[in-house]
């Protein structure tokens, strides 16, 4: 039978049924199919967007991923309008106006985790580094960049405008074309970065990198490379008081391996300008500075391969691997040109105004040499041809001074053979080893100090002199920590200026250094200890007193101070507050000065400060006490207009002869007093640096008292006023005046310095005028109100009756011839 003929019982297919099907398959798919074909349209809707932002941002690390409008197609790629990125804390870190996602919607579903390359351009970035070391940008990214292993993903930025913030860049760094190319591929490849920055002038700044983070290991022993590229690139940098502008250009690279690093450069600084307050003033500008080193690190530490540095004010090179390994040496070397230092920065030294270097260097030579199991070392350095002028004056080192090392190192024994010292002021030698000490012995001579270093250096200030033996001991306990111990002596010494310095008697420091490892001294722990037999200066005699400083990491402490002072008894109890910012010295509350003896010496230049009325006071006898109840030094300004001080200063019948001031008012108040007492308690309060007067009387004589109030500064200019009582003896004429000019007071600017014031007698004679206008207004009433008073008083009967003009014309009359006839 022919297959193409159906059986004559199989009942025919109507055409009608047929095309029934074909309409309700072709309608199942419609439905199927249409809501396929407008999913991207559905999803790029405003609120499909909203919702897909919402997903993405709970994927993303902190912050927020802002699309204005999202394009989905099943055969395009994908667009994003108006991206921005924001960090956690609201800033934007990106914004583009348009993105651009190689991966259509089918690809997007379907094809995860190869998530293509998202391309953004013509945007701007923003991105900062935290003072805790985070990247906002990095911080943001770093869910993508860690993910699933199999996550492939590439991000590009171009053309972008850029501004790079960190904590030690004093300006951002700005770039106008901005290149960025990140590359996650899957595990096991690298992460990969390259960053290109130009700005005008064709400068550039390529940084890349790659980070291995399937080595299997901890992060911080991943594999990672980093690279800096640059030409001329500008940086303008903030660290510890300093500002620096650079120009870097070629190159640095860094890789790390198994947690060790190893780093090379060849770089170059351009155009430098340094300054800022740690260099007072001075301004360093240097035309290149050329470095050229790599380094190595390996278990037992750091070695360096190469180095040389060179700068205009000398060099610094090494030649042999640090350490050197058995059969090895190496040598470190550097050479300073002094002259060209100075020249730079004659202020930061403390040089001599007017300072030159004609010539000058100092050298330095460190070498070590391995043989088995033994190290040696030698050191040199030296400090040799100094002269130049101050002014027309030739000056030159009169002693160059020389230091001399030769060691051995066994294991953990150290052994010293020669230690050698010598220079105009401190001569010294030593030897020993560790276990036992190095002990260092010689002499030190501040006198000689002075002179030799006082042609090139302000001491004028200090004023050092003595002379004494001092000694050095240092070892190592027995698996412990190194341990240091220095002590000078003095029979007498003196500190300060030299026309009026202190004068020390019995002057003996000891100190104590332990140290878990000579190279960190951040762990180190110490102890000084200063003893004191006495001190005098200023008419102020301070007893014998012993001060100790107690510190360890993050903590100074300073024992309480019991000594005398002129007789009485002083209290100190200070407290260093190293966690301040800026750190700080305080007196705290027990701070006390108890009854000293007051003579004029001190009267005229320290308590002068305290009452203006004592400058150039004579014949100064009496008592003096003081009480501190806040007093705050902070240490890192170094200026004494930052300290505060608030306390009482109580003057016990403090008798003195007036100086030029104090005379000078009495003159004005038409008295001649010789001496004048004070006797009563005075606020002291001191900020700004200016010491504050509130509420000052000095009784003169037994019925009045001149009041002071206003500010005496450090530099001793005066900013007071006197008010001064009117008294009768200012006006010898004033007839009845007198009785009624009592409680009347004028006041009196004083100006000038504490040596040179200054009363502003103008002001003093307008106030007088107008104080005389008020009282004849006053006298004039008074007058008139007495007469008008006597008018209306009854007679009184008693009183004897009234002369008639006869009778008193009489009177007279006897008077006249009585006169004659004597």
């Amino acid at each position: 039978m022919d297959p193409a003929i159906p059986p004559a019982d199989t009942p025919p297919v109507s055409p009608r049924r047929t095309r029934r099907w074909w309409k309700l398959a072709a309608a199942l798919g419609a439905a199927i199919a249409v809501p396929i074909l407008a999913l991207p349209w559905v999803l790029s809707t405003p609120s499909a967007t909203r919702w897909l932002m919402e997903k993405a941002n709970a994927a993303l690390g902190p912050g927020d991923l802002r699309v204005d409008r999202l394009r989905l197609s099943w055969f395009r790629p994908t667009t994003l309008d108006g991206v921005t990125i924001l960090d956690d804390e609201g800033d934007v870190i990106l914004s583009a106006p348009r993105a651009v996602w190689d991966r259509n919607l089918f690809q997007a579903i379907f094809g995860r985790p190869r998530l293509g390359t998202l391309s953004l351009e013509k945007g701007t970035i923003d991105v900062e580094r935290r003072p805790d070391h985070r990247i906002d940008l990095i911080e943001f990214l770093k869910p993508i960049l860690q993910g699933q292993p199999g996550t492939d993903l590439t991000i590009r930025i171009e053309n972008a405008t850029a501004r790079f913030r960190s904590p030690e860049l004093r300006e951002p760094i700005l770039a106008d074309d901005f290149d960025l190319l990140i590359r996650r591929p899957n595990a096991p490849g690298p992460i990969a970065w390259q960053a290109d920055l130009a700005s005008e002038g064709g400068r550039t700044l390529r940084i890349d990198g790659e980070f291995d983070r399937w080595d299997g290991e901890a992060p911080e022993r991943n594999g990672l490379k980093l690279g800096l590229n640059a030409l001329r690139w500008p940086l303008a940098i903030r660290s510890g008081g300093v500002d620096a502008d650079v120009e870097i250009s070629k190159g640095v690279v860094a890789e790390r391996t198994q947690g060790f690093w190893s780093v090379g450069s060849t770089l170059e600084l351009q155009a430098i300008q340094i300054t800022g307050d740690a260099l007072r003033g001075d301004l360093v500008s240097l035309d290149r500075v050329e470095a050229n080193f790599g380094l190595a690190q390996a278990a037992s530490g750091w070695s360096i391969r190469t180095l040389d540095l060179r700068t205009p004010h000398g060099s610094l090179s090494a030649t042999g691997p640090i350490p050197a390994e058995s059969g090895e040496s190496n040598r470190i070397t550097g050479r300073l040109d002094l002259a060209s230092l100075v020249a730079s920065l004659p202020h930061t030294l403390g040089l001599k105004d007017g300072l030159t270097l004609d010539r000058g260097l100092a050298e330095i030579s460190i070498g070590a040499a391995t043989d088995g199991p033994t190290r040696r070392w030698t050191a040199e350095a030296s400090l040799t041809d100094l002269a130049g002028r101050v002014g027309a004056t030739a000056v030159a080192l009169r002693q160059p001074a020389t230091f001399e090392l030769k060691a051995t190192q066994k294991a953990d024994a150290i052994a010293v053979e020669t230690l050698t010292i010598r220079s105009a002021f401190l001569n010294a030698e030593g030897r020993g080893d560790l276990a036992s000490g190095v002990k260092l012995a010689g002499t030190l001579d501040l006198t000689a100090f002075a002179r030799q270093a006082g042609d090139f250096v302000n001491l004028e200030r200090a004023g050092l002199a003595g002379n004494g033996p001092i000694a050095l001991d240092l070892k190592r306990e027995a698996d412990g920590p190194f341990v240091g111990n220095l002590s000078l002596s003095f029979e007498t010494a003196s500190v300060g200026p030299a026309g009026d310095p202190v004068a020390l008697q019995g002057l003996k420091f000891d100190g104590s250094i332990k140290a878990p490892a000579l190279d960190m001294p951040r762990d180190w722990t110490s102890e000084v200890s200063l003893d004191l037999a006495s001190a005098r200066r200023d008419g102020l005699d301070l007893g014998p007193t012993q001060i100790k400083l107690h510190y360890e990491p993050g903590s100074l402490l300073i024992d309480p101070i019991a000594t005398s002072l002129n007789g009485g008894t002083l209290r100190v109890v200070p407290e260093f507050d190293l966690k301040s910012e800026p750190p700080v010295f305080r007196l705290k509350t027990g701070t006390e000065l108890v009854s000293a003896e007051v003579n004029e010496r001190a009267t005229q230049r320290v308590l002068a400060f305290v009452a203006p009325i004592l400058e150039g006071a004579t014949r100064a006898s009496g008592r003096v006490s003081a009480t501190i109840g806040q007093a705050e030094f902070p240490i890192g300004s170094g200026r004494l207009e930052d300290a505060v001080v608030e306390g009482n200063v109580v003057f016990d019948h403090l008798m003195f002869t007036p100086g030029p001031l104090t005379r000078e008012l009495l003159t004005l108040l038409n008295r001649d007093d010789t001496t004048l007492e004070i006797d009563q308690p005075v606020v002291l309060s001191i900020s700004e640096g200016k010491i504050y007067q509130t509420g000052f009387n000095v009784p003169i004589g037994d019925v009045t008292a001149v009041s002071i109030e206003g500010t005496v500064g450090f530099d001793k200019v005066l900013d007071l006023e006197a008010s001064m009582p009117i008294t009768p003896a200012m006006f010898p004429n004033g007839g009845i005046l007198g009785d009624f000019i009592a409680g009347t007071r004028v006041t009196v600017p004083i100006g000038g310095t504490l040596d040179k014031p200054r009363i502003d007698r103008d002001a003093f004679r307008a106030a007088m005028r107008d104080t005389g206008r008020d009282m004849l207004l006053r006298g004039a009433t008074q007058g008139a109100a007495s007469m008008l008073f006597r008018l209306t008083q009854p007679r009184d009967p008693n009183a004897p009756r009234p002369l008639t003009p006869a009778e008193r014309k009489a009177k007279r009359l006897e008077k006249k011839l009585e006169r004659r006839g004597g």
